[in-house]
């Protein structure tokens, strides 16, 4: 194996430690550049501009994120069982509730569609922790369960014999997607709210698209936009956003005072590849993509 393949040949510690210091450092300096900023703020402009500073930050803690899916086969359809997608499956620790047309109730015992009679979809969220929705238009069938499993706890690591408080059984909610048995090019979507405090209603983003070639979704305001190129696209076309790559990539664009972030991530890994050609709306733009062992990381560039 090449030096480049780090994360599956190194030791587990050092190449965590090596494959997160971009993101330590990128947060260490965002924090730095916060209390420049609030410093500043509060010295030279006053209290009521440092506290819209403040508020603005809070902003930060309420995300909001999407998983989107397509093409869903399944290569032997006459196999028994069917084919799911995982949403989430997490200890049951908290009351679990569905909110559906603004108002909540407890979960019911037993299997609960995610998605109305009416093809509405429901929130499902856990007390402390996350919260579940899908997105019908995306999603055909949807569930929710909390269920009691028996554990095995020395099938998954011998060592576990030498312990004698482990429990016997454990609380598990579990949220998925149902294809079925023989699902052709089948699609889903979901979100997960991780913020406090319930959802909000209406959804703060929209999908462009979500098939095997691009996926791309855009925020309400339009100054986030995400898109995922695959193997054979032909570019993104819809509304006043015009977007193609050269090569299969993540794009991630963001408009701040006037100006655009465009962050390209090559999520093949390739180390051969050292440039990833943009044309966005109508512009020709070139990002040099990262080399070695720093391949795969996402590279940032501004254009007005």
């Amino acid at each position: 194996m090449s030096k480049d393949e780090y994360l599956i040949t190194d030791a587990p510690l050092k190449a965590l430690t090596v494959f997160a210091m971009p993101m330590i450092l990128g947060s260490f300096f965002q924090q730095v550049y916060n209390m420049a900023d609030s410093i500043i703020v509060g010295q030279f402009v006053g209290s009521s501009a440092l506290a819209a500073v403040g508020a603005c930050a809070a902003l930060t803690n309420v995300f909001i994120c999407v998983a989107l899916g397509a093409g869903v086969t399944n290569a032997k359809p006459a196999m028994e069982g069917g084919i799911r997608t995982t949403i989430d499956q997490t200890a049951h620790i908290g009351a679990v509730t569905v909110i559906e047309k603004g108002k909540e109730k407890p979960l019911q015992e037993g299997r609960q569609s995610l998605i109305t009679f009416e093809g509405q979809p429901v929130w499902v969220m856990q007390e402390g922790k996350f919260a579940y929705r899908v997105l019908p238009e995306f999603t055909r069938k949807a569930f929710v369960l909390t269920e009691t499993c028996p554990t095995n706890w020395i099938k998954r690591n011998r060592g576990n014999a030498k312990k004698g408080d482990l429990p016997q059984t454990v609380d598990i909610l579990r949220l998925w997607v149902d294809h079925g048995q023989a699902p052709v090019n089948d699609t889903y979507g979901y979100v997960v709210y991780t913020g406090k405090g319930r959802p909000a209603d209406t959804l703060p983003f929209q999908v462009l698209r979500n098939d095997t070639l691009v996926q791309a979704v855009r925020s309400v305001d339009g100054k986030l936009v995400g898109v995922v190129f695959y193997p054979g696209n032909k570019g993104l076309e819809v509304d006043n956003l015009s977007l193609s790559a050269s090569s299969p990539c993540a794009v991630l664009i963001q408009k701040e005072k006037g100006k655009y972030k465009l962050s390209v991530t090559d999520a093949c890994m390739n180390s051969a590849l050292k440039e990833i050609t943009l044309v966005f709306n109508g512009r020709t733009v070139i990002v040099s993509m990262e080399q070695g062992m720093l391949s795969g990381k996402p590279s940032v560039i501004e254009i007005p």
